[in-house]
């Protein structure tokens, strides 16, 4: 009798540890991995000629399981003749140095992450593609790419067209008086980082350091918010600009 009831004991126990097990199981979270790639590519728009901007980017790639979040954050210069990119005819007039920001979400299914570095001539969701074994699924989800020049700004997103029509805003090229002023200080918070599961948590707040437009001036002082859907965009009058949500090229 001692014998059994010690055994059914020990099937109470092992059976009161099943669900600890499997609740600790649910709550753990896949291990993120940061990948760093440097992008120097020539940007399309919706003009004619369509390669507007010659663009060097440092591009951060987190992969968190099945999500993807990749970041870019860099600088732009136009390119004279092309056609304006949000695709309403007109052609830039002059080359002239701004700032790009974006941010895009994809998931990756069927592979497993084989490389620390991305073909970085692809476009966007390609090279997310390179960096995963052959034969993985990857699909692209909402995006958003902020571009400024010093008086001028582009919105191409998930959210807004692709950035086609006037109301995403516009860059021909245009030459700007240069303030009588100096730039305000830059915001001294971060971003919120994505969460452990790859980019669920939106980040709310704006970065340190926006990049700066070439001719040495960073975020002007008069600034713009736009809402478009779930995406949020702070552009400086003077370059300084900062994109939060997602893009594909």
């Amino acid at each position: 009798m001692n014998k059994l009831l010690a055994g059914a004991g020990a099937t109470v126990v092992a059976v009161l540890a099943l669900p600890a097990a499997a609740a600790s199981a649910q709550t753990a979270q896949p291990k993120c991995v940061v990948i760093h790639d440097h992008v120097s590519k020539t940007d399309s728009g919706h003009g004619t000629p369509s390669a507007w901007a010659d663009l060097s980017l440092n591009r951060t790639t987190t992969v968190c399981g099945g999500k993807v979040t990749l970041i870019d954050k860099g600088t732009l210069w136009t390119r004279t003749g092309a056609g304006t990119p949000n695709g309403t005819g007109g052609q830039i007039e002059h080359r002239v140095p701004g700032v790009v920001s974006g941010l895009y979400a994809l998931t990756v299914s069927g592979g497993t992450l084989a490389h620390q570095h991305g073909d970085t001539s692809l476009s966007s969701t390609e090279y997310v593609r390179s960096l995963f074994s052959p034969g993985t699924t990857v699909t692209g989800g909402a995006y958003a790419w902020a571009y400024g020049t010093r008086c001028e700004h582009w919105l191409d997103s998930s959210a807004n067209n692709d950035g086609q029509g006037a109301a995403a805003g516009n860059i021909t090229g245009r030459l700007c008086a240069k303030p009588s002023h100096s730039p305000t200080a830059s915001p001294s918070t971060t971003p919120t980082s994505p969460g452990d599961d790859g980019g669920s948590a939106t980040p709310t707040t704006v970065p340190v350091g926006a990049p700066e437009t070439g001719d040495g001036t960073g975020g002007g002082s008069s600034t713009a918010l736009m809402a478009a859907g779930g995406l949020v965009c702070l552009l400086g009058a003077g370059g300084g600009l900062l994109m939060w949500r997602r893009r594909l090229n």
